[in-house]
């Protein structure tokens, strides 16, 4: 049997994953709905920004957009992307009439 220490993975990740797993981590430890940027909730849902900003567009992902703003700038709460997450992964059959 071959035993490796602790942080063995760790040290294979770049830095950068090493920094995106902690900052995650960090978050799902506070326990309290935070509001998240774009950029943080991509992260937490590990895909692109373009992508949930779709999601977003289409319907599928609850967000809050901020009042005041030229642009659309949205927050989103982790509560919401879990519940995004924990939905029925298997779409239901349409009936065809």
């Amino acid at each position: 049997m071959i035993v490796l220490p602790a942080d063995f993975l760790s040290s294979l990740l770049p830095a950068r994953a090493k920094r995106r797993e902690k900052n995650v981590a960090d978050r799902m430890l506070a326990g309290v709905p935070k509001w998240l940027t774009a950029e943080q909730a991509a992260e937490y849902l590990q895909i692109e920004r373009r992508t949930l900003l779709a999601w977003v567009r289409l319907g599928q992902l609850k967000a809050h957009p901020l009042s005041g703003t030229k642009r659309k700038v949205w927050r989103f709460l982790h509560a919401d992307l879990d519940a995004m997450l924990t939905g029925p992964s298997v779409a239901e059959p349409r009936r065809v009439q």
